[in-house]
């Protein structure tokens, strides 16, 4: 029999097959030494054998034994270095997973942060109601694991070290006292002995925990006036990761869900601007924190808008009572089961929903899709384009209709998504809720000029949290209220009008479908009136700027006469009557033209 090693390629010794037991036996320990040596220089090459046709595939365990326990040798050692390979890369992943364990819900901290004070501190607690009766929230509770070693009684908590000031990196929530502030804020890991005597959890709290209600003011500063109320709605950042650039990382600052370094945000603070703008970005949950000179706004400035539209009325000013109060009286219609045609006159597209389900149709959608629902009726209907704006192509012509217009509903919405945002942390109007909750709680009574039948239609609300005054459990979004986005990108009425030749039934769907994704966050509790109305008209104000350029560089469209078209359509949406679907007095179908 022939040996070759693979290896090199070489034939190695031949065997006899059919000689005697000596003659293998002497050639067999030859080759072993010859083996030996050659596998001290040629590690991990292997070595085979080819067999005889007389004895196919035959293994002779005199002959190979040594092969076999070099072979199984290997197979062992490499089995071990990979099974501690994988061992360390689980190790390492499961270490990383460490901190987001500990804080793993970040779709809780989304819900809502209910206003409350405790000692006469104005406070938020970082809990949400999970439907039924109990709340939930992040809470500092003794470490059972290590409870052997002496409580800090709230020594390590984010917003304080083992000496009487501020620590920003030493007593991380994993940490002990150590009495170092070095910089890193990972010393003590959870796997260490000195692990934290207190860990920060989310679990179920007795209530009365979260709606403590003495008249402490806002703010937590007694006697603080009413006009200084404004936007405050910006929970920490729990769950942050670990490293430097643009994702998060947990703020040190936070005591009871206050971040002390920013909080109370007062007048003065808007336009959020400086530190305190860097730490509402980075460390707290705002959204979209727009400031001046943001990438996105190319050039825009907030002025040149705000000087287009009705100021925002603010707690304390003329004629805010009045916002309130309807936001709060359309709540008790929407929890009464009430007819949604009371409060307003909705799309045909809406026909036989009730006020909890319009509510629902303007949370959480994909941006622009109430409108995309019209243009589909308007392709079904069949709809013919403007050509005394938009190039000819074919009579029929899929890509400049469906295709086109689709585009453009998504275009709009873009475009004045940064112009809106920039104008809510420009001004900051707190949200209805966070106004609610502080009169529920009565911080703030007749004698601060809250009228009393307003202060009774709260009360009578029974609310357990400040989202309840609201239709969702995360309660308002994480940005200001005025102006109100929804409204800002409801522009379907402005730009369709334009391009498309629109009968007077079509085109006051179009605007009841407008005003409706508007008016339905007011339903929903989340926006005064004067936020759907400014938006609607920031809406039109930025499409009629910048619709002619867009349609003429992507569509060839005339700009001066897209111009023109918009111009002859402009109104206020302040004199829009969804009931009888008229402007200014005027029937739509006479100011279609």
């Amino acid at each position: 029999m022939i040996l070759i090693d693979i290896g090199t390629c070489r034939r190695i010794s031949e065997i006899g097959v059919g000689g005697s037991d000596a003659d293998n036996k002497s050639q067999q320990q030859s080759y072993k030494k010859l083996s030996t040596k050659q596998s001290t220089k040629q590690v991990g090459k292997l070595t085979t054998t080819f067999y005889s046709r007389e004895s196919p595939l035959r293994f002779d365990n005199t002959m190979n034994a040594f092969y076999r326990q070099q072979f199984f040798k290997r197979l062992v050692l490499w089995s071990l270095l990979i099974h501690v390979a994988a061992l360390f890369v689980f190790m390492v992943f499961l270490g990383g997973r460490g901190k987001d364990v500990l804080s793993s819900t970040s779709s809780s901290m989304h819900r809502r942060l209910p206003i409350y004070t405790e000692n006469g501190q104005w406070q938020t607690y970082p809990c949400y109601g999970d439907g039924g009766s109990r709340q939930y929230c992040w809470s500092w509770q003794p470490n059972q694991a290590h409870n052997s070693q002496p409580k800090s009684y709230g020594d390590d908590a984010w917003a304080t070290n083992d000496d009487a000031g501020w620590s920003h990196y030493d007593d991380f929530y994993h940490n002990d006292d150590d009495g170092t502030d070095d910089g890193y804020h990972d010393d003590d890991y959870p796997t260490d002995d000195n692990h934290d005597d207190d860990v920060f959890v989310f679990q179920p709290v007795p209530e009365a925990q979260i709606i403590s209600t003495p008249n402490g003011g806002y703010g937590g500063q007694r006697g603080r006036s009413l006009s200084e109320i404004r936007f405050n709605k910006c929970p920490p950042v729990i769950d942050g990761y670990e490293t430097s650039g643009w994702r998060y990382q947990p703020s040190r600052d936070y005591l009871h869900g206050v971040h002390r370094a920013i909080f109370p945000l007062k007048p003065i603070d808007y336009p959020v601007h400086g530190e305190k703008a860097r730490i509402l970005k980075r460390e707290t949950l705002a959204d979209s924190v727009m400031t001046a000179n943001d990438y996105q706004l190319h050039g825009a400035t907030a002025e040149q808008y705000t000087a287009e539209l009705p100021a925002p009325i603010f707690p304390g000013d003329k004629g805010f009572w009045r916002e309130l109060r309807r936001v709060a009286e359309v709540q008790v219609v929407r929890r009464n089961k009430g007819d949604p045609n009371t409060v307003n006159r909705w799309p045909d597209l809406w026909e036989g929903h009730d006020l909890d389900m319009i509510t629902e149709l303007v949370h959480g959608e994909y941006p622009a899709s109430l409108q995309q629902e019209l243009l589909k009726q308007l392709f079904s209907d069949g709809v013919e384009l403007n050509y005394d704006v938009m190039p000819f192509r074919s009579v029929n012509d899929y890509v400049a209709t469906e295709v086109r217009m689709s585009a453009i509903n998504t275009w709009a919405v873009d475009t004045i998504a940064p112009i809106s945002f920039l104008l809510k942390w420009n001004t900051g109007v707190p949200r209805p809720e966070e106004v609610a909750w502080l009169i529920y709680n009565g911080v703030y009574t007749e004698k601060d000029g809250v009228p009393t039948d307003l202060i009774q239609t709260i009360q009578n609300m029974n609310l357990k949290h400040a989202a309840d005054f609201t239709a969702y459990i995360s309660g308002s979004p994480m940005h200001p209220s005025w102006p109100a986005m929804h409204s800002a990108a409801s522009t379907c009425s402005i730009w369709l009008p334009v391009i498309v030749k629109l009968s007077p039934q079509q085109y006051c769907e179009s605007l009841r479908i407008d005003y409706a994704v508007s008016y339905a966050r007011t339903v929903a509790g989340v926006h005064y009136e004067q936020d759907n109305l400014a938006g609607l008209n920031l809406g039109t104000m930025v499409v009629s700027e910048k619709l002619p350029d867009m349609l003429y560089e992507r569509y060839g469209a005339d700009p001066s006469k897209v111009k023109e078209r918009l111009e002859y359509l402009h109104f206020d949406w302040r004199d829009f009557d969804p009931y009888n679907c008229t402007i200014e007095g005027t029937p739509v179908k006479d100011w279609l033209g």
